[in-house]
C-alpha cells in the first residue's frame, strides 16, 4: 500500500542528503576547526574531557572564534615538540625544543605528561613559550615539586604545541 505524497517526501529527503554531501557538511572536526581538551589520570576515575566541533559548508568559514581586530584571523601550524631531557630529582623539569614552522612568531602551549616506573601518570603539566617565525627555542616544563620528581621514570610531551589562547 502506497501512501499519497510518500514519493515527494522521499525525493525531498534524498535531495537534502545529496546537497549536504556535496557541500562537505560533516558533524565531526572539519579542516582543523574542532577543538578538544581534557585530562586523564591512568589508573583512576579522574577523567575529564570536553570536545566538539562542527561542520561547515565552506573551508573559508571560521567558526572557532579566533579573530583579531574585527577581521578573521587564520592560525598558523602548531609548533613541533621534541623532548631533550626528562625530569630528575636534581632537575625537576622536562626540557623541550619547540620548532615554529610558521613565518611569524607566536606563543605556543606545550603539554608534558610525567610517568612513574609502572607507567602511571603522575602529573600533566603545561608551559607557554614564544617562538619566533621559522625558529626554534628551548622551554622547561616544571613539575609541582621535588617529591614528584623523585618518582618520575619517563615523560612524554604532546608531539605538537598549539598556539596559545
Amino acid at each position: 500500500m502506497h501512501t499519497r505524497g510518500y514519493g515527494k517526501f522521499r525525493f525531498a529527503a534524498v535531495s537534502v542528503l545529496v546537497v549536504l554531501a556535496l557541500t562537505g557538511f560533516s558533524t565531526g572536526s572539519h579542516h582543523g576547526i574542532g577543538k578538544s581538551s581534557g585530562k586523564h589520570r591512568s589508573g583512576s576515575s579522574d577523567s575529564d574531557s570536553s570536545g566538539g566541533g562542527g561542520g561547515c559548508s565552506s573551508s573559508s568559514q571560521d567558526h572557532d572564534g579566533s579573530s583579531s581586530g574585527g577581521s578573521s584571523a587564520t592560525t598558523g601550524q602548531d609548533a613541533v615538540v621534541d623532548l631533550l631531557t626528562c625530569a630528575t630529582e636534581s632537575d625537576p623539569y622536562a626540557t623541550l625544543r619547540l620548532t615554529n614552522p610558521n613565518s611569524t612568531g607566536d606563543h605556543f602551549t606545550v603539554t608534558v605528561r610525567f610517568y612513574d616506573a609502572g607507567s602511571r601518570e603522575l602529573e600533566e603539566r603545561t608551559a607557554e613559550a614564544y617562538v619566533a617565525g621559522d625558529d626554534t627555542t628551548t622551554v622547561q616544563v616544571a613539575l609541582s615539586g621535588a617529591s614528584v620528581a623523585a618518582k618520575v621514570d619517563h615523560c612524554e610531551p604532546d608531539p605538537y604545541a598549539p598556539v596559545a589562547d
